[in-house]
């Protein structure tokens, strides 16, 4: 009885946790940054390494695949897709990242774990290339 007791606790922590990630990889992320579009995309683009994300045709500047699908009947890997353009609000670039191609099983997103990786690794790298003012 303990053992179904814990199989069923895993399976539910299972599902909350793959639904959690398949909200956050449905969400679009917005950044903006001192840099150029040229640059901004050549840095979101060095975190999509061409070994494991494969460049597909999309809306965005930027459309990755993810290459090492387990495919689940008939699933496909999801599309990132990344935008830089001129910021209308001033100097610099909005770069707008976000998943435009999924497929769902029972609600839930195939690889959405990746997309919400790299979302995190492209956020990180282009906030690091704006300098933060340093109040002396």
């Amino acid at each position: 009885m303990d053992l179904v007791l814990w199989l069923l606790i895993f399976a539910i922590a299972y599902f909350v946790l793959m639904f959690t990630l398949t909200a956050a990889s449905k969400r679009h992320l917005f950044l903006h940054t001192d840099a150029p579009p040229e640059l901004a995309l050549a840095t979101c683009g060095s975190k999509l390494t061409r070994f494991f994300w494969k460049r597909v045709d999309g809306p965005g500047d930027l459309n990755c695949r993810y290459r090492f699908n387990i495919p689940v009947r008939g699933s496909r890997a999801p599309v990132l897709s990344i935008s830089a353009d001129v910021s209308d609000h001033g100097p610099g670039t909005d770069i707008e990242v976000w998943m435009s191609d999924a497929t769902t099983l029972y609600g839930i997103i195939n690889m959405a774990e990746r997309i919400v990786f790299a979302k995190w690794s492209i956020g990180r790298a282009v906030r690091s290339m704006t300098p933060v003012p340093t109040q002396s």
